[in-house]
């Protein structure tokens, strides 16, 4: 009796792990097609080096006189990075994914534009310290109307606002 009982418990463990490698055999043969596949299928052509039998891409963009951009590449397996790179430098062409990813370029004009005047202690400080320095250099009033200061000063804090003669 015990015999048969281990028997037909070897058995159920014996079906179960048949499962499990049926499953995973089917897992493991099965290929998943691509999601996503890359932009750069819509520019560059596939074909077979007839000598090599290499996969190679050429591109088939036409420059502004018509004539095709023909940039040949070795394709092995699925790597698209030379292409991609080739769509972005010669061609101005990046996939609407890499274009979110990709930091915008700030200048610093932007920085000048954007930004806000200081919180009011702030400013009363600045101003102070604007005061002694016409003091103690024994510069005019009229000063902080000049041009080229406005510019200098914009460039070192563009957060300050100026005081003008009467406000100082």
């Amino acid at each position: 009796m015990v015999d048969s009982s281990n028997e037909t418990e070897f058995n159920n463990n014996y079906d179960q792990n048949d499962a499990e490698v049926e499953v995973n055999e089917k897992t493991a043969t099965k290929w998943k097609k691509r999601k996503n596949p890359s932009f750069t299928n819509e520019y560059f052509e596939k074909i077979i080096d007839p000598k090599t039998g290499d996969e190679l891409r050429i591109c088939k963009i036409l420059d502004d006189d018509g004539n095709q951009c023909k940039k040949t590449y070795r394709n092995t397996g699925s790597s698209t990075g030379n292409l991609i790179q080739h769509l972005d430098l010669v061609h101005k062409i990046v996939s609407q994914e890499n274009e979110k990813k990709k930091p915008r370029t700030t200048k610093i004009t932007d920085y000048v534009k954007s930004t806000q005047p200081h919180l009011p202690h702030i400013q009363r400080q600045q101003k102070e310290g604007l005061l002694k320095w016409m003091l103690r250099t024994n510069q005019p009033l009229s000063a902080v109307t000049n041009e080229a200061y406005k510019e200098m000063m914009n460039i070192f804090d563009s957060s300050f606002i100026i005081p003008g003669e009467k406000k100082i």
